[in-house]
């Protein structure tokens, strides 16, 4: 029962969550290591995605905000684990990593349609999303490199918590912040202009989403 700027006040939560977490992601997964954040995240996360469906709005703000810092942790892991793959055996992952990523993307657009076709509740499916989840941090723990095993270099903890960038960092933090506006813009509201504009049938409107997700899995390569 909120409005749309009620609601895009709620997501803002997602973006101060990850400013939140990027000073000290690094530090984070260089002290428990890619493998055990990237498996603690997981877990964490899968007891917060029901709790989305189930809070006040005030309690998911907040649970949105925490949700998304722990998931920018899980992305520094993940990409520290592809680097280290990369530099311990010199065959290039991180990219198609990232094709994986829209890859799971669109499975999981497909199968949320279908749970919105079958009439399943928002917190039995997010609840379901959260046992799978977990398991996905078992796995994650079983099949991933220890920390020696990975030429990851490791940050001194005399480095500094911020350090004023470069010309050229400005210009790619320029260039990113666009791409992010139209990507943030499909992600946040793309689902809400296909329900008003075009379908109001959930399963169809999240089948339409899905085709954003291939163009996302087919610039990776």
């Amino acid at each position: 029962q909120v409005n749309k700027a009620t609601l895009g006040l709620a997501l803002l939560g997602g973006a101060l969550g990850t400013v939140l977490a990027l000073p000290i992601a690094g530090k984070i997964n260089n002290w428990l290591s890619p493998r055990r954040t990237a498996a603690l995240s997981l877990m964490i996360l899968s007891f917060v995605m029901p709790l989305l469906a189930m809070v006040p709005y005030a309690g998911f703000v907040a649970c949105f905000v925490f949700f998304a810092f722990i998931r920018t942790m899980l992305d520094v892991a993940q990409n520290m684990i592809s680097t280290g793959i990369e530099q311990s055996s010199g065959v290039k992952v991180l990219s198609r990593s990232h094709g994986f990523w829209s890859v799971g993307l669109l499975l999981g657009t497909m199968a949320s349609s279908w749970a919105a076709g079958q009439g399943i509740t928002p917190i039995g499916h997010l609840a379901a999303i959260g046992v799978f989840v977990f398991v996905c941090a078992l796995v994650v723990l079983r099949i991933t490199p220890e920390m020696s095993s990975l030429t990851v270099a490791r940050s001194s903890g005399n480095t500094p918590t911020f350090i004023r960038p470069t010309r050229g960092i400005l210009l790619v933090a320029l260039m990113l912040f666009g791409l992010a506006i139209i990507e943030g813009a499909i992600y946040d509201w793309g689902m809400f202009l296909i329900r008003e504009r075009i379908t109001t049938d959930p399963a169809r409107a999240g089948l339409l989403f899905a085709f954003f997700t291939i163009g996302m899995g087919e610039e990776q390569p």
